[in-house]
């Protein structure tokens, strides 16, 4: 008898601190907080059993609870888990940090914004947001966590800026409404089974300095057509990297030098066509359709694009040297430019010339 109520005492204890592990310290129209430290005056969302968040979720940059001020400057584990009500949160540029689960299982949200104030993505911060159809990640984010957009199977392309490094394991799988996909210059690897089961991927662009490619991390991805990499040294891969992705029918474009050393390499040499990178797609130059403002040789500014489309840099002799995604009117596109050299920048059925 002693035994069983010591194993109710425990239970009870457990229960109780799984709830106030969750409970809020204050709720502030319709939003509930945990107080993360008195001292520097922050705050965290957190989550409330009682009351699922629906609708719009507008998060405040701060907030005052009993004539006190507080920033805001986390959303919490797990705090809009579940919310299949929710339809849109704007997320503000005080976050942080977006906690692991964050909004798991929103199948309601169609569109987030991640601001560039944001440098970690938890943990399977977005896992099954399968409403999701578009994501801006912003540029101070350095690693997509494990699983932190897995089963998003409504979006419909993403691009990794540049200030990512690491693609964790299980990233974006299962994203089978995902066509393309643009992986930023500063990724170093791409984990197991990261684009997995991505069935409606036609194409991807691998940064120039990803080294390994992990097990499985393409596997399914069998409408793949075109894989651009710009690393001059072919990434190692694994023989099940590319599983399912037709080796006869896919088109690899390396730069024009590396042709030889991805036709020798481990399982890139599987590929039956591997071709130089080249600007055969641009069929005409205009000099004055934009504005191209240089940025201390460093990046391109370019004026005059539409959201969405794909702005390309391109080298005179049509080797492509990097290609981002467009803002609605200006588009930064970075690249260490050299003296004296010529660029071709292609944006939607657009060319321009541009010399540094």
């Amino acid at each position: 008898m002693k035994q069983l109520k010591h194993f109710a005492l425990t239970v009870l204890v457990a229960l109780v601190g799984n709830i106030s592990a969750f409970a809020a310290d204050f709720e502030v129209n319709g939003i509930y907080y945990n107080v993360i430290s008195y001292e520097k005056m922050t705050c965290k969302v957190t989550y409330d059993a009682a009351n699922k968040y629906s609708g719009v979720a507008v998060i405040p940059s701060s907030v005052t609870h009993s004539e006190k001020r507080y920033s805001v400057t986390e959303i919490g584990y797990g705090a809009f888990d579940g919310c299949k009500g929710l339809t849109s949160v704007t997320i503000p540029n005080s976050v942080t940090i977006i906690g692991g689960e964050a909004f798991r299982y929103c199948s309601g949200l169609t569109s987030v914004t991640i601001p560039n104030s944001v440098t970690e993505i938890g943990e399977r911060a977005f896992y099954s947001c399968s409403g999701l159809t578009s994501v801006t990640i912003g540029n101070s984010v350095t690693t997509i966590k494990l699983a932190a957009f897995s089963g998003c199977s409504g979006l419909t392309s993403v691009t990794i800026p540049n200030s990512v490094t690491k693609i964790e394991d299980v990233a974006f799988r299962d994203c089978s409404g995902l066509t393309s996909v643009t992986i930023g210059n500063s990724v170093k690897t791409i984990g197991s089974t990261a684009f997995s089961g991505c069935s409606g991927l036609t194409s991807v662009t691998i940064g120039n300095s990803v080294t390994k490619i992990g097990d499985s991390a393409f596997f399914g991805c069998s409408g793949l057509k075109v894989i651009i990499s710009l690393n001059a040294a072919p990434p190692s891969i694994w023989s099940t990297t590319f599983r399912d992705v037709s080796k006869n029918e896919c088109v690899v474009k390396v730069p024009t030098e590396s042709v030889g050393a991805y036709k020798a390499a481990n399982y890139w040499k599987d590929f039956w066509n591997i071709v130089a990178l080249d600007a055969s797609n641009i069929t005409s130059v205009e000099a004055k359709k934009a504005v191209v403002i240089n940025l201390n040789g460093k990046c391109l500014q370019i004026s005059g694009t539409e959201q969405g489309e794909i702005v390309q840099l391109y080298s005179a002799n049509g080797m492509l040297l990097n290609s981002t995604k467009a803002a609605d009117g200006d588009t930064t596109i970075p690249y260490t430019l050299k003296k004296g050299e010529t660029y071709i920048i292609k944006y939607g059925d657009k060319s321009i010339k541009y010399q540094y």
